[in-house]
């Protein structure tokens, strides 16, 4: 009798230390800010795009899913500033080192892929970036963010030569190319207007390949067929639009319905810069009269059917890419995203960014 008693003394010792401990753990897990999930994010630039064709047609005939069922679970911000000069490569800058760029200038800090893939030891092809104009130009070498940091790349510059001269594409591009059969040949050369499209066919076959076989955590992809504007075929410009349009819209279904990214992933579209009067140039942009353009932001917390008409900035999404993956960074000209996100609801820490 004495040692039951004592055997019963002792589990309920134990019971109440074990109560005591999982609460005490309970509270740990509660107060710890950071998840062990690593979100997801996948960035959608869309090159030279004027609001007359996109956010201001009331219609909304060349992006009706945008602005239909996308627009229903997500924010648009109408008035995205374009503090940088008119290119591409400037406004890209800024989304991925959180500076503007009033010049056309190489980056000098490193970029977000960096940080991420710094932080949580990815290997190199958990972290991409598609279509960027030239290989390369999204990382900054320093001590400590060296090529260890940098993600997988495929830029525009792979597929098209900025002379007549051919080049070698990358072992990389070569590969894919050989299996995709819209591109017959191994070298790069000068694009006319309609081969700007099927190279947006090709960048969407391998960014669907790199998802479905990578399953990256973070992935900046740039949509730059709405350049074919250059060569005045203002039809071939609204056809661009139209097949944007469709592949952002498969993207956004894909994080809604893949495991790896259904319920952790940010989607975050935009627009580098707009277009002159006549559509088929840039424009001149300037600090007294700077162009505005659009984003818009889906995810885990973010607001629904939100229209949003204050001044945001493309050093703004590197800002709150930094707190979604919790990376901490130089000082940015960017500021956190705030109001997108439902009250109280804000991923990651504080003090994941410095800001000037």
């Amino acid at each position: 009798m004495n040692f039951c008693r004592r055997d019963i003394r002792a589990l309920i010792i134990f019971t109440f230390a074990l109560i005591v401990v999982l609460a005490q753990a309970k509270r740990l897990v509660a107060q710890e800010p950071i998840s062990k999930e690593i979100p997801r994010v996948i960035i959608v630039t869309l090159g030279g795009v004027r609001n007359s064709e996109s956010l201001g047609d009331p219609a909304h005939q060349y992006m009706s899913k945008m602005w239909g069922e996308m627009l229903k679970e997500g924010v648009l911000y109408t008035k995205l500033v374009d503090l940088n000069f008119e290119f591409h490569m400037p406004s890209v800058n800024a989304i991925i080192t959180g500076k503007n760029y009033a010049a056309l200038m190489p980056i000098e800090t490193p970029t977000l892929f960096q940080y991420v893939r710094k932080k949580y030891h990815l290997p190199q092809n958990r972290i991409w970036s598609i279509g960027q104009w030239d290989y390369n130009a999204c990382v900054f070498k320093t001590p400590g963010y060296d090529e260890q940091t940098y993600p997988s790349q495929i830029a525009v510059l792979d597929f098209k030569s900025p002379s007549n001269e051919e080049k070698e594409f990358s072992p990389l591009l070569q590969d894919f190319a050989s299996r995709f059969r819209i591109i017959q040949r191994k070298r790069a050369a000068q694009f006319e207007c309609t081969q700007w499209n099927a190279l947006e066919e090709v960048c969407f076959m391998i960014f669907k390949e790199i998802s479905s076989k990578f399953k990256p955590y973070f992935l900046h992809y740039v949509i730059g067929s709405p350049d074919s504007a250059h060569y005045d075929t203002f039809s071939q410009y609204v056809l661009s639009l139209k097949r944007s349009d469709e592949i952002i819209f498969d993207i956004w279904k894909m994080i809604k319905t893949e495991p790896f990214y259904k319920g952790n992933t940010y989607l975050i579209v935009c627009v580098d810069h707009t277009r002159n009067s006549y559509y088929m140039h840039h424009t001149e942009n300037s600090d007294e009269n700077p162009s505005q353009v659009w984003m818009y932001v889906f995810g885990s917390g973010v607001k629904k059917n939100t229209v949003l008409d204050r001044p945001v900035y493309h050093t703004d999404i590197f800002a709150t890419v930094a707190r979604i993956m919790d990376v901490k960074t130089l000082p940015t000209e960017g500021r956190l995203l705030e109001d997108c996100f439902e009250e109280g609801v804000l991923p990651r820490n504080e003090d994941s960014i410095k800001t000037d």
